[in-house]
């Protein structure tokens, strides 16, 4: 379980050193619509999303 924590906050820290630098090339962070997926770009809504899921699989591991 450890190692899922520490890669969910790996990935966590990824995606928000790419939010910062796609926010410094368009001036804005947001939603990416590419007409077949929508992504979000906002670090603190990945975060919690991904908290939200460990939270969810060690609550179904009890």
């Amino acid at each position: 379980m450890k190692e899922v924590t520490q890669a969910a906050n790996e990935c966590v820290d990824a995606l928000e050193k790419l939010e910062k630098a796609m926010g410094r090339f368009t001036g804005k962070n947001g939603l990416i619509e590419s007409g077949v997926i929508n992504v979000e770009l906002d670090g603190g809504t990945i975060a919690n999303q991904t908290y939200k899921a460990i939270q969810d699989f060690r609550a179904e591991q009890l």
